[in-house]
C-alpha cells in the first residue's frame, strides 16, 4: 500500500520516515494523520478491502517491537545491529526442551502443552504432595512453550524466596525478565507496579511459572490475575495448596500423581544403575524393595536411587533395614513443609491420622465421629489437609501415602526420642509395653 507516494520508494530511509512522522505507533494503530489520509484515499478505489488493511495495522502496531526515532538510532544499520543483538539475547535465554532422564510425564506435558495453545484459559495450577514432580513438569512445559512468546520468565522457589527477599524482589526479576530490562526496580511501587509498566505488560504476550506458591497473594501481586498481560498469555503456578489455586481462581487445576509401578522401576534403574549394565536377580528384588517403600513418590526414588549407586548388595539390605526405623532425612524434610503450615487444630488431626489409622483407607464419616469426640473440628481439618495433598478423600474414604504417614509418625517420635512415655502419642506395641511396664506414662 502507498502511503505517501512521493516517499515509499525503497530508497526510503529511516530518517526519510522519521520526517514523516512514522516514528508514532499510534498513527498505525489508530490510522492518524498520514494514514489516516491515504486509507480515505484508498476508499475511493479500494471499499472492499481498505477495512482488511486498517484491521492488518491496528494488529500490527500492537505487536511488541523497536520504535525507530532518530533520537535512539543513527541509522538504518544501527537499527539493524539492535535487532540482531536482540534476537541473540532471546536465543541465548530459551531455555532447551530437552526431556533425557524423564520419567511418567510425556502424557501430562503434551496434555497442558494442548492445553496452553489451544485453550482460552489464563491461570493453569500443578497441584499434588511434595516430591511428586510439579516443578519438573512446569520446567518441562515451560521450555516446550517459551519461544512462542514474547516475554517469558520461570520464577522458581517462590515460597522460600519470598520469605527471604520480599515480595518486591521478585517481582522486579519478573518484571527485568518480561520488560527485558537490566533493572526493572523503577517499576516497582509499594503494592503494585507502575501505570507505565501496566501498559507494556498489558501488550506484551508471556509466559510465566510461578514455582512452589503458598499463598494466593503472591499470585496476584505478581501477575495480577487474569488481565494484567496481553492477549493469549498464560500464568502456570506449582502449589502443595489446592485453596491457593482456588482462591486466584485459577481456570485449570491439574493434580500431579505418583508414578505407576512400571514408571517407577524405569525411573529408579535409571538412577540406580549404570547404562548398559546388566542388572542381577539380586538387585531386581531388592529394587522391588525399594519401590514398595518409595510408593511411586519421584522424589524418593531419585534420591534412594542416586545414593544406591555403586553400592554392594549388603549395603542396599542394610540401608533398607535403616529406612525402617530411621526414614529419609532429605525425603522428610522436603515433605515436612506441608505439615509446617498447618494450624494446631490441623496439625493434631494429621497426627491422629498418621499414628492410629494405619490401614490404607478409612472411611470419612467414621474418622470424623472420632476425632469430633476428641474435640477437633474435623469436618473443615479434614479439607485443609486433602487441600495439602497430605491426604486425600475419594468415594466417602480418607486415604494417606506411605512416606506422609512415616513423616507424621517421625514427628511424634522426635518429641522425645529416647523416652516414648513422653511423646503425644503411641501406636507402637512394644512402645506401649515400655511405657506401661515401667509406669513411664506422661501427665
Amino acid at each position: 500500500m502507498d502511503v505517501c507516494n512521493s516517499h515509499t520508494n525503497r530508497d526510503t530511509t529511516i530518517a526519510d520516515y522519521v520526517q514523516l512522522g512514522f516514528e508514532h505507533p499510534s498513527w498505525v494503530r489508530h490510522q492518524k494523520e498520514i494514514y489516516h489520509h491515504a486509507l480515505a484515499n484508498h476508499e475511493v478505489r479500494f471499499a472492499d478491502r481498505v477495512q482488511i488493511w486498517r484491521d492488518a495495522l491496528k494488529e500490527a502496531a500492537n505487536l511488541s517491537g523497536f520504535h525507530s526515532p532518530s533520537s535512539s538510532f543513527r541509522d538504518d544499520a544501527d537499527l539493524v545491529g539492535q535487532i540482531v543483538k536482540r534476537v541473540l539475547q532471546r536465543l541465548n535465554q530459551s531455555p532447551q526442551g530437552d526431556l533425557q532422564g524423564l520419567v511418567g510425564i510425556h502424557g501430562p506435558i503434551e496434555k497442558l502443552v494442548s492445553l496452553c495453545t489451544e485453550s482460552e484459559d489464563v491461570i493453569i495450577g500443578l497441584w499434588g504432595m511434595g516430591g511428586v514432580g510439579k516443578t519438573t513438569l512446569a520446567t518441562a512445559v515451560f521450555n516446550r512453550l517459551c519461544d512462542g512468546f514474547e516475554g517469558f520468565c520461570f520464577l522458581n522457589n517462590v515460597r522460600e524466596r519470598a520469605e527471604k527477599y520480599g515480595i518486591d524482589h521478585l517481582k522486579t526479576e519478573l518484571l527485568s525478565k518480561l520488560l527485558k530490562e537490566e533493572d526493572a526496580s523503577p517499576f516497582v511501587t509499594p503494592g503494585g507496579i507502575t501505570n507505565f509498566a501496566k501498559k507494556r505488560l498489558g501488550r506484551t504476550k508471556v509466559l510465566v511459572v510461578l514455582d512452589d506458591v503458598n499463598d494466593s497473594d503472591q499470585m496476584e501481586d505478581l501477575c495480577g490475575g487474569h488481565t494484567r498481560f496481553g492477549a493469549s498469555s498464560k500464568i502456570i503456578a506449582t502449589t502443595r495448596d489446592k485453596h491457593v489455586l482456588l482462591r486466584a481462581d485459577t481456570d485449570h487445576i491439574h493434580q500431579v500423581k505418583t508414578l505407576n509401578s512400571d514408571d517407577s522401576l524405569q525411573l529408579f534403574s535409571l538412577n540406580a544403575f549404570k547404562q548398559n549394565c546388566a542388572i542381577e536377580a539380586e538387585q531386581v528384588e531388592l529394587s522391588k524393595r525399594v519401590l514398595n517403600y518409595c510408593k511411586g513418590l519421584p522424589l524418593a526414588i531419585k534420591i534412594l536411587g542416586s545414593f544406591l549407586k555403586g553400592k554392594t548388595q549388603q549395603e542396599w539390605e542394610s540401608e533398607l533395614a535403616k529406612l525402617e526405623k530411621t526414614p529419609d532425612e532429605k525425603i522428610q524434610r522436603i515433605l515436612r513443609l506441608s505439615y509446617n503450615e498447618l494450624d494446631r487444630n490441623d496439625r493434631n488431626i494429621f497426627l491422629e491420622l498418621a499414628c492410629f489409622f494405619d490401614r490404607n483407607t478409612e472411611e470419612e464419616e467414621q474418622i470424623k465421629s472420632l476425632l469430633d469426640h476428641c474435640g477437633y473440628t474435623t469436618t473443615i481439618g479434614l479439607t485443609n489437609l486433602c487441600n495439602k495433598a497430605l491426604i486425600s478423600i475419594s468415594n466417602d474414604c480418607v486415604s494417606m501415602h506411605d512416606l506422609i504417614r512415616e513423616m507424621g509418625r517421625e514427628i511424634v517420635r522426635g518429641e522425645c526420642l529416647d523416652d516414648p512415655g513422653k511423646r503425644s502419642r503411641l501406636w507402637d506395641s512394644c512402645d506401649t509395653y515400655e511405657v506401661l511396664k515401667y509406669n513411664k506414662v506422661s501427665n
